[in-house]
Formats: C-alpha cells, sequence, structure tokens
C-alpha cells in the first residue's frame, strides 16, 4: 500500500486515498448516492476556485447538498434566506424597505466565495423555518395575508417575534394587536367563556375558548403570552394573561403544554409563583362577591321576602356546586346569572345584587396587576375608564 492522503468530501467524512483505481470506484459510488439524494433538491452552483487549492494536497471540494425549497420562492427574487435547511427565494428591496435590520445586513460587503445558488447570494438564517416562512409570507402578500382571517396562535406568536427581532413594525403591530382583542385592557373588552354565562347555571363548560376574537386561540395558550409578553415588550398583556393562566387546572400549569408546531410552553419560576399567589387573592374576592348568595342575605329593599329566600336557597345550592367545580376563584364572571329571566327573584333583589356583584367585579379586575406581582411592570392597569366602560359594567 502506498502513500495515504486525506480526502476531505462534501459531507465532511474523511476516507483514505487509496491506489487510484480503488479510489476512482469508491468516488463513482458515493458520487451516484449523492446524485439520487439531489435528484428533487435545488442544484447549487459550483464554489468559486480559489489559488490556495492547487497549494494543498486535497482537491476542490464537491458542491454542497442543495437546500428544500420553501414558501415563498420568488423565481425573480435576487436573495435566499436559508433556515433549518430550507430556503426561501424573496426580494431584497422589500426586505430592506420593511426592515432596518435587513437594510443593515445586506448593507455589509460579501466576500467573492460567498455562498449563492444559482448565481442569488443566500443568507443563512437562526431562526426556525416555520417562523421565516410565515413571515416572508405575510411581508410578501403585501400585508393583506391575514386581513380578515382569524390566523392560528402559532402563526400570530412567528409574526410577533420576528417582527420584534427584525423591526418589522407592520407585522408586529398586527400581531400585538389580535393578542390584545384576547387579552384586553379593559374589562369590557374580555369576552369569552371566562367572563360569560351563556347557559346558567351550569359552568362546567368555562373554558373552552374566546369570542369574537382575530386569532384562533384557546385557553392554555395564555402560557406562551406571558413568555411573549415580556420578551417583546408588551407586558399589557400580563394581567389579563395570567388570569387566565389561574383558570387553567394544576397539571397544565405545573407541566405547560404543546403548541401546534410542538413547542413545550411551561410558565417560568417566576411567573408559577405570581399565578399561584394571584389565584388564592381571586379566592378570596370571589367568596366576598357572592356572599349574600352563600349566606343567603335578602336585600334591604326585597319586596317579596318568601319567594326570594326560596330562590336564594335554590341559587345558593347551585352556586356552591359551581364554584366547587371550578375552584371559585373567578371574579370575572359577569352578573348574567344573577339577572336572568329564569331567577325568582323580585327586581329590587336583582340589581341590588347586581350592584353589590357588579362592585366586586371591577375591583377584581382593576386589581390583576397588583394581585400578579406584576404592578412594576403594568404601571397603568387598568385602561382608563370611558363612559361607555361604566354604563356597561
Amino acid at each position: 500500500m502506498t502513500h495515504i492522503e486525506s480526502l476531505t468530501l462534501s459531507n465532511q467524512q474523511h476516507i483514505p486515498v487509496l491506489e487510484p483505481h480503488v479510489a476512482l470506484l469508491k468516488l463513482d459510488v458515493l458520487c451516484f448516492g449523492l446524485s439520487s439524494l439531489m435528484a428533487q433538491r435545488i442544484p447549487l452552483t459550483k464554489r468559486r476556485r480559489r489559488d490556495s487549492d492547487d497549494a494543498g494536497s486535497s482537491p476542490p471540494k464537491r458542491d454542497e447538498l442543495a437546500y428544500k425549497r420553501g414558501s415563498p420562492w420568488l423565481e425573480d427574487g435576487n436573495i435566499i434566506l436559508v433556515a433549518e435547511g430550507t430556503a426561501f427565494r424573496v426580494l431584497q428591496s422589500i426586505l430592506s424597505n420593511s426592515s432596518e435590520v435587513f437594510r443593515d445586513m445586506f448593507s455589509v460587503p460579501q466576500p467573492t466565495d460567498a455562498e449563492k445558488l444559482d448565481g442569488v447570494p443566500v443568507v443563512q438564517m437562526p431562526d426556525s423555518k416555520r417562523d421565516l416562512s410565515r413571515v416572508l409570507n405575510a411581508l410578501f402578500d403585501g400585508g393583506n395575508l391575514y386581513l380578515g382571517q382569524q390566523p392560528h396562535f402559532t402563526t400570530v406568536c412567528s409574526l410577533l417575534r420576528l417582527g420584534t427581532k427584525y423591526q418589522l413594525a407592520a407585522l408586529r403591530k398586527d400581531a400585538a394587536d389580535r393578542l390584545e382583542k384576547c387579552f384586553p385592557k379593559r374589562l369590557r373588552h374580555f369576552n369569552n367563556s371566562l367572563s360569560t354565562v351563556s347557559s346558567p347555571p351550569n359552568l362546567a363548560g368555562w373554558i373552552v375558548d374566546f369570542a369574537n376574537v382575530p386569532i384562533n386561540i384557546k385557553f392554555s395558550d395564555a402560557i406562551a403570552v406571558v413568555h411573549l409578553a415580556q420578551e417583546c415588550d408588551l407586558p399589557y398583556l400580563l394581567p389579563t394573561a395570567l388570569f387566565i393562566c389561574s383558570q387553567l387546572g394544576p397539571e397544565k400549569l405545573a407541566h405547560g403544554y404543546r403548541d401546534r408546531d410542538g413547542t413545550l410552553w411551561k410558565l417560568a419560576p417566576r411567573d408559577l409563583e405570581r399565578c399561584l399567589l394571584g389565584t388564592e387573592s381571586l379566592r378570596e374576592i370571589a367568596q366576598r362577591q357572592q356572599a349574600f348568595v352563600i349566606q343567603t342575605i335578602l336585600s334591604p329593599v326585597c319586596i317579596a321576602p318568601q319567594w326570594c329566600t326560596t330562590d336564594l336557597l335554590t341559587l345558593r345550592t347551585q352556586r356552591l356546586k359551581d364554584m366547587k367545580c371550578v375552584g371559585g376563584k373567578n371574579p370575572l364572571l359577569d352578573d348574567g346569572w344573577i339577572k336572568s329571566p329564569d331567577r325568582g327573584l323580585c327586581n329590587r333583589c336583582k340589581n341590588w345584587y347586581a350592584e353589590h356583584y357588579g362592585e366586586q367585579h371591577r375591583e377584581a379586575w382593576c386589581s390583576l396587576a397588583t394581585l400578579f406581582k406584576v404592578d412594576k411592570l403594568v404601571p397603568v392597569w387598568p385602561a382608563p375608564y370611558t363612559a361607555e366602560d361604566l354604563k356597561i359594567l
């Protein structure tokens, strides 16, 4: 056997170079395997030859394996972004006009031997291919991709994270506005099955979904929102997101959940502590809020004591059952269960109880930032009330 040299291939493995006819045989076999892998991939242009290649003992490297083609892929694109082995061909001018970060990145001169694909410059991105695909599709659809639609929560997460990271102001604002519809600053905008009794007194199905919001979202996604609010500087989402987290079961709080992309979201220890401490305070408010029912207290303006006492006893049984079912920790439920036409209470009692209940209701909402220990992060909570707010409340 003659002198053994080291031959470097594109897959970064090293094989010994033996006699020429043996080495050629091995290379033929390897090339056949590589060509079959590349059959359905994007071909790469050859790497520019450098003078230093002749000086060394190793021959030039073979072409790198191509990337999978992602969406968007514009045939007239003049820049290719690659994330997790997936390539996206787009227009550099649109990226530069949309983002100062991209503009600065593209202004840096590239070396003559920089990577290219079909003659188009390639930029390796540190983001996930899902995030990058969603953001690029939104950018190159004229900003109308999700107009009037209800994108999934994972898509909104992608727009918010990368919109913040790359200073894509329009995408960030769109995502933030959608999230604020679900996690609002004002009580009258808090519209979901935790706030409204659609079929009293059966409240076993409180935790179902949000109502009339521009995102396909569920309550467990509030765990992710707690992270995003701090990561993307949207602290005003925290009070409502932590409140919804407090209504989740202990298993969800302890172990977290996986979103549609398979990402595991769990509350950080500090946020879990905030949630647990706030939950105890919410339970105390809920008990005060419903004391008139639990203690069967007639209103001082009652005009039908016998009827109202009978109905209060019935209502007491229902409320105790419901409070046991959901833990008695939701003081943000509206007063629909008091004003229901099915109630046997006189109108004076209904109005008196609703007024008392409403005061506790507003107190709970106004205290959310303090109860969950985020008042320093959210110095103005809630948003100032308007005359319309007070009329609705």
